[in-house]
């Protein structure tokens, strides 16, 4: 019991689980879901759970607000690829999202009567 004579919930410990999982357990106990935003992760599944506020094995009052940091998985990038002129041959793979820090192999093949001359553009 705290002081003011109300029994305190304990706050499960949430982080790793998926969201839904999450606003179960802890909406099960009698606690609110405040706030949920997404940061990128390299490591922790999309739609699962980075960090929480209260922490896990915090004491709290019945109703009170827990907040959840949840996965949007690795952080992406746009690679946009293209041959110039366009009937010059073919690049591959095709423009689209990429995880960052991934490595991406990139294959110029010029058409018949073309030359394949380099790269432009920023390329890490």
């Amino acid at each position: 019991m705290s002081l003011s004579g109300i029994a305190q919930v304990v706050v499960p410990n949430v982080v790793g689980e998926t969201q839904a999982a999450a606003t179960t357990a802890i909406r099960g106990l009698g606690l609110s879901l405040e706030t949920v935003t997404t940061a990128s992760s390299n490591t922790v599944p999309s739609g699962s759970v980075i960090s929480q506020s209260p922490t896990g094995g915090t004491s709290v009052n019945p109703g009170s607000a827990v907040n959840l940091v949840v996965s949007s998985g690795p952080a992406q990038y746009f690679l946009t690829t293209a041959a110039n002129p366009v009937n010059g041959g073919s690049v591959t793979p095709p423009s689209g999202n990429f995880n960052a820090g991934a490595v991406v192999s990139v294959t110029a093949t010029p058409n018949a009567g073309y030359l394949f001359s380099g790269w432009s553009g920023p390329v890490a």
